[in-house]
């Protein structure tokens, strides 16, 4: 029988290496997938029925057009809003990409620097006000951190500035009609969806 020879100092140390970086890779998967588990725990992803609606909500404030995502849209939601062309002589007034820099519920679509990062040259803001004014209808799609495919919904409006100064603390919520901010989280998942609500992988 054939005597080992005992490990030289050299294969000592590469021995002890190998442990340790194994030690460290493994640690290094363990905590990767508690974060995991954690970002969707605190998601609080939803069953989705397929037959609720997705909403947001719009109001006019004078010349701003503000816009409900229903609920707290989380840091790194990337919004695409698009509004259609109303004039020959106008731009497509279509805003890609838009990055929540923190977390958002109400944004104001005609100026989003303050909570969104801009990847894209969009019309200035005057521009922009005519058009919404004159247009009756809006989509947006949202994508957010840990949840499913994104959401896409459109809203069809009209006399928005007028209907507004009669709904004070609401939103048009499209086919749901006027809603307070309350009044879209008791139903949120029970009869609607919000096109921020979180769902599974």
């Amino acid at each position: 029988m054939t005597k080992r020879k005992p490990l030289t100092t050299g294969g000592k140390a590469l021995l002890v290496i190998g442990i340790v970086l194994g030690s460290l890779i493994l640690l290094a998967g363990l905590a990767i997938g508690a974060f995991y588990l954690f970002a969707l725990s605190i998601s609080d992803p939803v069953q989705v029925d397929p037959a609720y609606p997705v909403v947001f909500g719009v109001r006019a404030d004078g010349d701003n057009l503000l816009i409900s995502t229903g609920r707290e849209c989380p840091k790194g939601t990337k919004f695409d809003i698009t509004l259609p062309l109303t004039t020959v002589e106008s731009p497509l007034s279509r805003y890609e990409y838009l990055t929540a820099r923190q977390p958002v519920t109400v944004f104001d679509a005609t100026d989003p620097e303050p909570l969104l990062k801009i990847n894209y040259t969009y019309p200035e803001t005057g521009a922009f006000v005519v058009q919404w004014k004159y247009t009756e209808r809006i989509e947006i799609s949202t994508d957010i951190p840990w949840s499913r495919d994104p959401f896409s919904s459109f809203l069809i409006f009209t006399n928005l500035q007028e209907e507004s100064m009669n709904h004070p603390d609401q939103f048009y919520f499209g086919e749901m009609g006027w809603l307070t901010p309350d009044d879209v989280a008791a139903r949120d998942g029970v009869d609607l969806l919000t096109i921020c609500t979180p769902r599974p992988k």
